[in-house]
């Protein structure tokens, strides 16, 4: 289970600049059980408000493509009221909470703590580029289209695991200080969005070979969503070494063992 976030990660944690010191490789194993503990804990310990971490329904909130998105909860909240936007998700400043606080533990430590938030982090981010994360059509349910949330984030990749692992890891690294998070957390999120009319597009046409071909379903969607899913992953690893090298910068370049 949760097989994306743990390829995600382990591939961020190969990413990242060894000038930060051998933190992120030594303690990779520690990172990516990290990195599920949004869902496996923290689900469980903070409840609704938990939740609403993992989500943002950017269409129930504006019209795409989303310019001029509120760059912060506050601004987010005076403009659609605290009650909408907790109920529609807070996943964009959840990331941006979580930079803030990956900084402050690179800079205190110790280093138990700067794995733990750096997986948080990491887990949150991944979600970003998961289009039925941004969107109120989350598990296709406006369009005939129910379940393919589990498919495609989970099931998917749970039965191609390591040929997504693979493929991931022959991405081409991108890693650097993000001079801008705010506005760069917004652009990954509007684009990751206009993929999930192709991620539905997929399942109602792997649906559809199923019924008139006899086709296998998960061999279908495997191979029209499967280069979405494996693009999105190698993006979000990217962005998520880039959030830790990042961080890390902010905090005075500490040596990370």
């Amino acid at each position: 289970r949760l097989a994306g976030h743990r390829i995600v990660t382990a591939e961020a944690a190969a990413r990242m600049p060894r000038e930060a010191g051998t933190l992120f490789e030594t303690g990779a194993a520690r990172l990516q059980e990290a990195s599920l503990e949004p869902d496996t804990v923290l689900k469980g310990r903070d409840g609704a408000e938990e939740r609403s971490r993992h989500y943002i329904n950017l269409d129930a909130l504006a019209e795409p493509p989303f310019t001029g998105f509120p760059r912060t909860r506050r601004e987010a909240e005076t403009r659609f009221g605290a009650e909408t936007v907790r109920r529609n998700g807070v996943l964009p400043w959840r990331v941006a909470e979580m930079l803030a606080e990956l900084e402050k533990a690179m800079r205190d430590g110790p280093r138990d703590r700067v794995l733990s938030v750096a997986g948080w982090l990491a887990h949150y981010a991944a979600d970003l580029f998961e289009p039925l994360h941004l969107t109120s059509n989350f598990d296709g349910q406006k369009t005939c289209n129910q379940g393919i949330h589990k498919a495609f984030e989970t099931e998917l990749i749970e039965s191609h695991r390591e040929a997504y692992a693979r493929a991931v890891a022959q991405g081409k690294p991108a890693v650097g200080i993000i001079a801008d998070p705010e506005g760069s957390i917004l652009e990954w999120m509007r684009a990751s969005y206009g993929l999930a009319a192709k991620v539905l597009a997929a399942d109602s046409a792997s649906v559809r070979a199923m019924k008139e071909d006899h086709a296998d379903y998960w061999e279908s969607l495997d191979r029209r969503a499967g280069p979405i899913a494996e693009r999105q992953m190698s993006a979000a690893a990217n962005a998520v070494a880039s959030l830790w090298y990042t961080a890390w910068d902010a905090a005075g370049r500490p040596d990370l063992r």
